[in-house]
């Protein structure tokens, strides 16, 4: 099973939820809300992988906010 946390706003948080085993999470210290036009640009800078996205490729993506590691 993994842990997620969601709103995780700033870095401190992020490094006491790896401390305490959390696995992923997502908020404004992992990213902050941009444009949906950038979404294809900002996932290729992460995973270096280019092209549209689409539900199987936002599901590869997940160990992006990978906290553990």
């Amino acid at each position: 099973m993994s842990v997620v946390a969601e709103g995780v706003e700033d870095s401190q948080t992020l490094a006491q939820l790896a401390d305490h085993g959390c696995d992923l999470a997502q908020g404004y210290c992992v990213g902050r809300p941009g444009p949906v036009a950038a979404l294809d640009v900002w996932l290729a800078d992460r995973t270096g992988r280019s092209g549209p996205v689409g539900p199987t490729a936002a599901l590869e993506t997940t160990e992006t906010a990978s906290i553990s590691g």
